[in-house]
């Protein structure tokens, strides 16, 4: 059963016990209130994992590496486009 049939199968029994509505049941077994307004929990990376975030020089991945260093993870890769220049399929092989 694939993850998406399960879930839907969870809701479905939550609205049968609880007497919720699919919505009602959906969002709690998401994440309640966080669900319901829109946002969901994302699953936290471990603090020692390893992220390459590419383009840390502009606006969105220099935002990205900053919020990164904020939430705690230590191991933030980055590369210039000199060290490792992305549009070049060959170089990027090697």
């Amino acid at each position: 059963m694939t993850d998406d049939k399960n879930f839907k199968r969870l809701v479905r029994a939550r609205m049968a016990e609880a007497g919720e509505s699919y919505t009602e049941a959906r969002d709690a077994l998401r994440g309640g209130a966080a669900a319901r307004d829109g946002e969901v929990e994302p699953d936290p990376l471990p603090r020692d994992a390893r992220i390459f975030v590419t383009g840390h020089r502009g606006l969105v991945g220099s935002a990205l590496v900053r919020r990164l260093q904020a939430e705690g993870c230590r191991r933030i890769l980055t590369a210039t486009r000199d060290q490792l220049d992305l549009r070049d399929q060959a170089a990027v092989s090697e």
